[in-house]
């Protein structure tokens, strides 16, 4: 059992003893829900199985994304409904360091995955978008098409609303001046808000007009 994976138990209880997509989901039949549950393989989780530390530093190697192939095949198999991943600037880690999967070469990590789909011929693909993924997603949507297969790439209709506070400044974590907040715990946080050169500095940085948060 990995290291990651004894952390992850340790965490949640003995309630929840599962290391594998497919013990998680022989977990959830053990314990029973109450509603309907449909479970995405995540990237991040899988990609800190079979890399551990170097998941939030690196690009995986072929083997590393081979072992990666087979995890999401195996969930695939076990009832996973597809297959999640993320390339957003926002989504940051533990240590203010990006999520796994933000560290993923688009062509040679994830595409290669969420081939997997198709050879199992069942499961979808679920993205939070960068604008490298947002791109390539519609352009090769509208390839498929012409060449005669049915793809409809979805996405929300509806503008997305926030409740935040400075104790995790979400909005504005994929700004320059706020990565050391994102590294640091409340005391340090608080430290960095009073203090003179990190407040010119965000504002520097939003009169730039590259980062812009809408009220209402």
């Amino acid at each position: 059992m990995s290291p990651q994976c004894c952390w992850v138990i340790a965490g949640l209880g003995k309630e929840w003893p599962f290391e594998t997509f497919p013990e998680y989901m022989q977990t959830l039949e053990n314990i029973g829900v109450g509603i309907n549950v449909g479970a995405l393989i995540g990237h991040t989780p899988t990609r800190l199985y079979v890399m551990g530390d170097a998941s939030t530093e690196r690009e995986a190697t072929p083997e590393e994304v081979k072992q990666m192939r087979e995890i999401v095949r195996d969930a695939l198999k076990a009832g996973a409904i597809g297959f999640a991943t993320s390339k957003a600037s926002t989504h940051i880690g533990a240590g203010g360091k990006p999520v796994p999967s933000r560290l993923a070469n688009y062509k040679d990590e994830i595409l290669e995955i969420v081939k997997v789909i198709g050879e199992e011929k069942q499961g979808i693909i679920q993205s939070t978008i960068g604008t490298d993924v947002l791109h390539d997603q519609f352009s090769r949507s509208a390839e498929i098409n012409a060449a005669g297969a049915r793809v409809f790439p979805q996405v929300s209709p509806r503008s997305l609303s926030f409740d935040m506070n400075m104790k995790a400044p979400f909005l504005f974590e994929s700004m320059e001046a706020f990565k050391p907040v994102s590294a640091a715990d409340i005391e340090g946080c608080k430290k960095l808000y009073a203090d003179p050169e990190f407040r010119a500095n965000f504002k520097a940085e939003v009169l730039t007009g590259k980062f812009v948060v809408l009220g209402g």
